[in-house]
């Protein structure tokens, strides 16, 4: 190749890296915009599920309040009418005394009234007795003296009796009618501590709607941001597929026989490429293999190499995430782990644990994602957003090349 044809083709690759770069630098600059927008959802969804915790516990506390005001109110209620059918027995027990006392007087008025009758006839029959006085047997005299002052007492002693008997009435009634006041004062206090009551329980009940109200607002705005969230997540992974670069198939096994993430028993819940969940992804397929374990939870390697790097995404993408390098092309990655048990530059051999299955990241249950990268596309784009995170991407294989059939 002569010099002339040379300066072209050179400006050419030149030309080609430099956009190459650019591009890459424009990805970088928009995958850190999504992640800083993700992370303030993040903050905000965690600020909204405090306040939901708060209102939660606002609830049940008015809840109980209303319960217990609701209690203490019936209790009233069954108290102030055994006080009205106190009050209702003490006025019918007044109404027979007056009554009693009533016959007591006009008993009274009539004996009053015989007596002086009849002393107005033994004082005519003494005159008289007098004026004939020569003409009556002098022991007569005596009997007639001793029947009149007999019957004066005995109308004394029953005058007596009956005053007795009245004031004896008169005083229980004094009685009941204190009785009477002292109920009709009880009934006006509970009266009135059931009408608090009634207030403090509108108010609670109040506060219980207003917080029913929050709530809900609350639980609203918690599933729009998630919503949110799940959009900026599928751009993150629009963003990291960009990134996904074409490899040559003689760079990478074949075949193998690996072993499984998980001891048996477990379930695969998701297949690798397009499943019924795969939609979620923007890039409509999914770029592992989900297992949950039956049993033991531990992770494990599916075959030897070195840790790459381990990461913890937060509430999205992988959570936390292994990585490792079997030094033939290939790179496992095993995400959503609620612990990591290695470092990075470890080595590990296979079916070494690696960590623990868990639902980290943008997960709906325990499990453990398998990815199998080409080594020659995988990279890990550290986030200036979001401290501590890495993002892995890369172009990936169907893990079941490479894994045991059984």
């Amino acid at each position: 190749m002569n010099a002339a044809t040379q300066k072209p083709f050179s400006l050419t690759v030149t030309l080609i890296i430099l956009s190459l770069a650019f591009a890459n630098t424009v990805l970088a600059d928009d995958l850190k915009d999504a992640n800083k927008e993700l992370q303030k959802i993040d903050e905000k969804i965690e600020e909204k599920e405090k306040d939901l915790s708060k209102t939660n516990k606002e609830i049940n506390l008015n809840s109980s309040q209303v319960n217990n005001l609701e209690s203490k109110s019936r209790s009233l209620e069954a108290t102030i009418k055994t006080g009205q059918e106190r009050i209702t027995a003490v006025l019918s027990e007044i109404k027979v005394l007056k009554s009693n006392i009533a016959d007591k007087n006009r008993m009274i008025e009539e004996q009053k009234k015989i007596l002086a009758h009849l002393l107005r006839s033994q004082y005519n029959m003494l005159i008289t007795h007098n004026q004939f006085d020569d003409l009556i047997p002098q022991h007569n005299t005596y009997s007639f003296a001793a029947d009149q002052k007999e019957i004066t007492k005995k109308l004394g002693e029953l005058t007596d009796l009956i005053n007795l008997e009245r004031l004896q009435l008169v005083k229980d009634e004094e009685n009941l009618t204190t009785k009477r006041k002292e109920i009709e004062t009880l009934n006006k206090q509970l009266a009135n501590e059931n009408v608090a009551i009634e207030s403090a329980k509108a108010q609670t009940e109040l506060s219980l709607v207003k917080a029913r109200s929050e709530k809900e607002e609350l639980e609203d705005d918690v599933e729009k941001l998630k919503e949110d969230r799940i959009e900026i997540q599928k751009e993150i992974e629009k963003l990291s597929s960009q990134y996904d670069g074409s490899f040559d198939e003689d760079d990478i096994p074949d075949n193998g026989e690996y072993a499984r993430p998980v001891a048996k028993p477990y379930v695969i819940t998701q297949g690798y490429g397009r499943t019924s969940f795969s939609y979620n992804y923007s890039s409509g397929a999914h770029n592992g293999v989900d297992y949950v374990a039956q049993g033991n939870q531990s992770v494990v390697a599916i075959t030897g190499g070195t840790v790459l790097n381990t990461g913890n995404m937060g509430r999205y993408g992988y959570g936390k995430w292994v990585a490792i390098d079997h030094h033939n092309g290939l790179v496992s990655l095993y995400g959503h782990l609620s612990s990591v048990s290695v470092v990075r530059g470890q080595t590990v051999r296979r079916k070494q644990p690696i960590g623990i299955m868990g639902t980290t990241g943008f997960s709906t249950g325990k499990h453990v994602h398998l990815s199998i990268f080409v080594k020659s596309t995988f990279r890990v784009i550290e986030s200036s957003s979001v401290r501590g995170v890495y993002i892995p991407v890369g172009s990936t294989v169907n893990p079941a090349k490479y894994l045991l059939s059984r």
